[in-house]
């Protein structure tokens, strides 16, 4: 992903920490750390360059993300991000809920043309929620 799209966001928190520049990466580290502790399940870590918008993308203009992913729970995404902010921390996290190729491909179309798919997405929907099992 090249950048969060405020649609999916479905939750955020931010704060400024004051006397921490610099030691962002301190706290990836201690994020994983804490869940490798945990024994969390069904956890995925990576960390991802992400820009706001393309442009910004190719001028390098990114900021560092650690991504959170549980695999039980397909589409949610967590954001974990640490960037300097003159001589504080801004550190925060965005929840989002991505949505799947067909999801994208029907919100993209007018309503009027939306209803003919109505039958073939009840299925789909029963299918997805017995897949699911704990």
């Amino acid at each position: 992903m090249a950048k969060i799209r405020e649609e999916e966001i479905v939750d955020r928190w931010s704060v400024l920490i004051g006397e921490a520049k610099g030691r962002g990466k301190e706290i990836f580290r201690l994020t994983k750390e804490n869940l490798e502790v945990l024994k969390v399940p069904k956890i995925k870590l990576a960390q991802k360059e992400i820009s706001p918008t393309w442009l910004r993308k190719l001028k390098g203009q990114t900021r560092t993300f650690l991504v959170v992913e549980n695999t039980y729970l397909e589409g949610y995404l967590m954001y974990v991000g640490a960037l300097d902010y003159g001589e504080q921390m801004f550190v925060s996290w965005y929840l989002t809920l991505e949505a799947t190729g067909l999801a994208r491909l029907l919100a993209k179309l007018p309503w009027w043309l939306q209803i003919p798919f109505f039958p073939l997405l009840i299925p789909i929907a029963v299918y997805n929620l017995f897949k699911r099992k704990i």
